[in-house]
């Protein structure tokens, strides 16, 4: 549970978390289990009960007919990771990941388009958010619209 918090406390724009949580109202904290390896119930047991005492935990915004990311048991709902090569084997050598899911922005039922969120970047109340994107890509944190979104943003 204490990694958790910890990877909820790198989230934090201070780098604080006295309260000890591990979800706000822009995401949360979620467990992906490796089903070759699943965990003990008592594990499973615990963390969902860590997770019922969040005021907001897993309250995340899904587009039309799209299944929820996070479940209430405090599971993400995504397929096992594929391993990046044979050496490294089909288990990842890890039983479970932590993984901060974050509350997307919903427009009219569907994910915003690259140019959307480019121009919402753009406008004044969004110039915070641009750093953020800027710094994903530093350090290699990046989706497929990223150079759509980068070429429309303005300095």
């Amino acid at each position: 549970m204490d990694a958790a918090v910890h990877l909820w406390t790198a989230e934090s724009s201070d780098g604080k978390n006295p309260r000890r949580r591990v979800s706000a109202s822009w995401g949360c904290v979620a467990v992906l289990e490796n089903r070759q390896h699943p965990m003990p119930a008592a594990f499973r047991a615990a963390w969902t009960e860590r997770i019922r005492r969040e005021r907001c935990y897993g309250l995340l915004n899904s587009a039309v007919d799209e299944d929820v990311a996070v479940d209430e048991s405090g599971f993400l709902r995504i397929p096992w990771p594929v391993p990046w090569s044979e050496e490294t084997g089909s288990d990842l050598g890890v039983d479970i990941l932590l993984a901060t899911a974050t509350n997307p922005t919903i427009v009219r039922g569907r994910y915003p388009t690259a140019q959307q969120v480019a121009d919402a970047w753009n406008a004044p109340r969004g110039r915070k958010h641009v750093d953020y994107f800027i710094e994903n890509k530093e350090h290699g944190i990046q989706t497929f619209e990223d150079d759509l979104i980068e070429a429309r943003i303005t300095a």
